[in-house]
């Protein structure tokens, strides 16, 4: 194809930076491990790194896997992910009674005719203004009202 070296070298080898920095890395875990011997006679140049290596630090290998996945996950503090999923599966979805889906489209009827999304305030003021709508929040009434919208927009296709 055509390639010389210097494409091989800055397109396809990882920067040397980052390879320096892994090596230093592995440097200091080596130190803190106590394990710095195996390393003493050796330059950076003289280090290998393999793509696949996984390094645990003490506090990881005294851990329970579950307590590295919450560590490790980009969960909010506080959450986890485990506590996210059970709640969701306890939580099923309510289908929507004939009361609720009379009082959305009483008053945003217009949005599901026009194939546009309300606005916060004109579903906030939908939910004071319908009894049947009390157990559903703003968000879900926006998300009902796309459904609606696209399974409009699939029928009129289908046609």
């Amino acid at each position: 194809m055509g390639h010389d070296v210097r494409i091989h070298r800055e397109v396809y080898r990882l920067p040397l930076d980052t390879m320096q920095l892994a090596k230093v890395s592995k440097l200091l875990l080596a130190l803190e491990k106590g394990k710095l011997q195996d390393h003493q006679h050796c330059s950076l140049d003289d280090m290998e790194v393999a793509d696949d290596e996984v390094v645990t630090t003490d506090d990881e290998a005294d851990s329970s896997d579950e307590e590295l996945l919450l560590r490790h996950s980009h969960a909010p503090v506080g959450t986890s992910r485990v506590n996210r999923t059970v709640e969701s599966s306890s939580n099923p979805r309510q289908k929507w009674s004939t009361a609720e889906v009379q009082a959305v489209e009483r008053h945003l009827s217009k949005y599901i005719m026009t194939g546009t999304l309300p606005g916060k305030k004109d579903i906030i003021d939908c939910l004071e203004a319908e009894k049947a709508l009390e157990g559903r929040t703003w968000h879900l009434v926006k998300n009902y009202i796309r459904n609606r919208i696209t399974a409009g927009k699939r029928q009129a296709k289908a046609k």
